[in-house]
């Protein structure tokens, strides 16, 4: 019952931003989805939109239900994350209690990472499930006898649920590497007795083992050329954030300003309360955290998947918290029910004051403006636009965006994209490259700009205010060339976060 409650909760506070404007990510899975029911090939463009084919075949159906396109594509998001909720929320419920069944929904909940992943059309929020459902399943198994049938069982159902992670996103492999380490350190949790028994009898074979395995590991990674992989192509929009390795810990203070910093707190309550869930998911999470941070490429939703250890972490430490100054207030007090009454009168006001809860309370009464790490809520809306620029879009010779699938969609048309990340994802690398995505060229520096002016007929220019005048988009040379050679058209009274330009 109370796994089914707890699901309640994620649609109860995004309702009020599940209608949004079309976020990029969103309109491949969605143009894709498109094309499968018109075409039955996943094209956008002229090109084909290959990654997550299971997720934008689950678009593909759900669409089919009813003309609101968007809304319905979100469902599956916001379904999976429900879904999330209620799989920790029950375990927790289970194997700890139910205070920490509570606490651990609430905190998965209140997450902008997961308030953001659940409106958008986009795999985070099932992938994080499948990452759950595979160390949680990992944990379980620990404790089996080790009979062949369990052995078969442990193996069909691990392949099964990391095929189907591999089939959303690359960051298995990093569940994966964390699950295994931290199998390895519960099972040097439950035979410690035997383990610091050799330490202690033979300390010099013990240490020679450990440089053994240290270096063991090391000639691994260097041989796999672990870096290269971690840091790959790195993107340009990620370049600020590349060699910042404390990236994720600040971003976690932003976005969880309360929950965040009590963390070493609960973690130590955690250890008292349930200490081998605690070697477990301590583990995991920190390996997701150190190999996250030292790849390249760097955003919250990379390390959603690793979010569930957290939060199950935090939720059993504030349980044990919890009861320890209930257990010593009614020792004090005597009755146990005004004692429980002032308990949850200060946890309130405590809880009021608190961000992340303040942020949801607006959302759950769609009042009051949320706060940046929810990026949805701050969306261009390409479609207030087209009063203005709707006709001469369709009129003109050559249509250059900034998003080539947000131009497909609104305008039902573009010719050519203009962004330098993209240009590196084509399949030359270079300007004027195809973007396999829609078979459609790239652009991003002055002198291809001006080559487009050059041509013959009119060319519309579209770009997203806040994509103008950056290196990873829209470079400030090749705005300044469309300022110098073009005729600006005024989108500011439209509210579409959009500047226009007719060359």
């Amino acid at each position: 019952m109370l796994a089914i409650l707890s699901m309640l909760l994620l649609p109860a506070i995004t309702y009020s931003i599940i209608i949004h404007p079309p976020e990029y990510d969103e309109l491949l899975h969605i143009l894709a989805a498109r094309s499968l029911n018109e075409t039955g090939l996943p094209s956008i463009a002229d090109g084909l939109y290959t990654r997550a084919q299971l997720y934008t075949r689950l678009i593909s159906l759900v669409t089919g239900f009813g003309d609101n396109e968007l809304l319905f594509a979100r469902i599956p998001a916001l379904l999976f994350g429900m879904l999330a909720t209620a799989l920790l929320s029950a375990w927790m419920g289970v194997r700890v209690g139910w205070i920490a069944a509570v606490a651990v929904a609430c905190i998965f909940v209140m997450s902008p990472m997961t308030l953001n992943s659940a409106v958008l059309v986009r795999f985070y929020t099932l992938h994080t499930l499948l990452m759950a459902m595979l160390l949680l399943f990992w944990y379980e198994a620990t404790a089996w006898q080790r009979t062949p049938r369990n052995l078969v069982i442990v193996v069909v159902v691990s392949a099964g649920l990391i095929w189907l992670g591999l089939q959303f996103h690359d960051l298995t492999q990093i569940t994966i590497l964390s699950g295994l380490v931290a199998i390895v350190m519960l099972l040097v949790y439950d035979h410690r007795t035997f383990v610091l028994g050799v330490a202690s009898r033979r300390p010099i074979l013990t240490a020679l083992g450990l440089v053994a395995f240290v270096a063991l590991a090391g000639y691994i990674a260097i041989r796999v050329d672990i870096m290269t992989l971690l840091r790959g192509t790195l993107p340009l929009w990620s370049v600020s954030k590349a060699n910042n390795y404390a990236y994720y810990l600040s971003a976690l203070s932003v976005e969880l300003p309360f929950i965040w910093p009590l963390f070493p707190l609960m973690l130590i309550a955690c250890f008292y309360e349930r200490p081998r869930i605690a070697v477990f998911c301590l583990s995991a999470f920190v390996v997701s955290l150190v190999v996250n941070s030292i790849a390249a490429q760097k955003a919250t939703r990379y390390f959603y998947h690793a979010y569930p250890m957290f939060c199950i972490l935090w939720a059993i430490g504030f349980q044990r918290l919890f009861m320890l100054v209930f257990i010593q207030l009614r020792a004090h007090r005597g009755a146990g029910l005004s004692t429980a009454l002032i308990m949850l009168g200060v946890l309130s006001v405590s809880l009021i004051s608190a961000h992340e809860v303040k942020r949801g309370i607006k959302l759950v009464l769609n009042k009051g403006q949320a706060d940046d790490s929810i990026p949805v809520v701050n969306e261009p809306d390409w479609s207030l636009s087209l009063p203005r620029i709707g006709e001469l879009a369709q009129s003109v010779d050559t249509l250059v965006v900034t998003s080539g699938v947000k131009g497909q969609y609104t305008f039902g048309k573009f010719d050519y994209e203009m962004s330098t990340t993209v240009v590196q994802e084509t399949d030359t690398g270079q300007e004027f490259g195809n973007d396999p995505r829609t078979n459609r060229q790239v652009i991003g520096q002055p002198e291809s700009v001006q080559q487009i002016i050059d041509a013959e007929g009119q060319a519309l220019f579209v770009l997203e205010d806040r994509m103008m005048n950056k290196q990873y988009s829209s470079p400030v040379e090749s705005v300044s060339v469309l300022n110098r050679n073009c005729e600006a058209i005024d989108l500011s009274k439209t509210g579409s976060q959009l500047s226009a330009w007719l060359c």
